[in-house]
């Protein structure tokens, strides 16, 4: 176990060149009315304390309470595990109520690789389009010589093959309907 013990400047000038600090912590031997525990330990064995920055820390937990509740939906921090369907009434920012700094991190960054994951069904926009024309992923597939690449069904009705998954960005609404459709196309 580490414990950290503030030891005063004077009581370490008092011990002057000592190999060894005595710190009296539970009761085990007796001394008139008293009963001490010695505690030694050697210089060695000692490593300074110094503080965290609490400015970086808070921060840092503040960029993350920024992004959760300026970035993500409610229905984004439910699909994260953040919140639970019986939380509908609550906001994103409900998060910062119900998990801790650490537990919403991890959440939050689960998801944000998650996101990054393009998937049937997905609402996506062409990465480098200034227009940002939206398009819903209706296939995946991987042949040989090629990285992942998406058949869409744009705006206006035309399916567009072949295309790049890397070239794309989700823009974080899911249709389930869309791969529920195909799952009973393939069905009959």
């Amino acid at each position: 176990m580490k414990y950290i013990v503030d030891v005063p400047d004077k009581a370490i000038d008092f011990m002057g060149g000592s190999d060894h600090f005595s710190i009296f912590v539970e009761p085990e031997y007796k001394v008139g009315d008293c009963k001490h525990y010695a505690l030694r330990i050697s210089k060695e064995d000692i490593e300074p304390y110094t503080e965290p920055d609490r400015n970086a820390i808070e921060d840092e937990v503040w960029s993350l309470a920024r992004e959760i509740a300026y970035c993500m939906s409610l229905q984004e921090c439910i699909y994260a595990g953040m919140l639970h369907d019986d939380d509908i009434y609550d906001s994103a920012s409900g998060v910062l109520e119900k998990l801790t700094c650490q537990e919403a991190k991890t959440k939050y960054e689960a998801w944000k690789r998650k996101k990054e994951e393009i998937r049937v069904g997905d609402e996506v926009v062409y990465a480098d389009d200034p227009n940002k024309e939206k398009a819903i992923v209706l296939r995946l597939y991987q042949p040989k010589q090629y990285k992942t690449l998406a058949d869409i069904l744009c705006e206006d009705g035309t399916v567009v093959k072949m295309i790049k998954v890397e070239n794309l960005a989700w823009t974080g609404r899911h249709f389930d309907e869309i791969a529920d459709l195909l799952k009973k196309m393939k069905e009959q």
